[in-house]
């Protein structure tokens, strides 16, 4: 007889954390290739991993290239290519949600920040 479990997700508070790049990978999807981001944080002392989907375009309005810039310091020229090797343990400040889902609770990142000292209050609005 085969069994199934439901996940148990490691769920994260909604909130702003320092965290760090650990790359992404180009996947298929229905409407095309998509990027899988993957980001780190500590929370009580233990490393959570949150992954994030975004388009491939890497122009300034898209989440990728509003992202990269943050983590970069500079968007992605036309015609340069970027290696998700390059990314990895660059650090940043990640805003992320909680969502229910019909599977339960899940984090979403809203938005990836360049790191900084300046404290930023859950809920704040935040300018690209």
């Amino acid at each position: 007889m085969a069994t199934i479990t439901r996940p148990q997700r490691n769920v994260v508070p909604a909130g702003i954390y320092g965290g760090e790049c650990r790359g992404f990978e180009e996947r298929p999807g229905e409407r095309g290739p998509y990027l899988l981001w993957t980001f780190a944080i500590q929370e009580d002392g233990q490393h959570v991993q949150l992954p994030a989907p975004t388009s491939n375009k890497l122009g300034p309005k898209s989440n990728a290239g509003r992202w990269l810039l943050a983590l970069r310091g500079r968007g992605v020229r036309p015609g340069e290519s970027l290696s998700s090797d390059s990314l990895v343990g660059l650090k940043c400040r990640l805003a992320v949600e909680v969502r229910d889902t019909d599977d339960g609770p899940v984090n979403r990142i809203v938005g990836v920040f360049a790191p900084g000292n300046e404290p930023i209050a859950v809920g704040e609005s935040l300018a690209f």
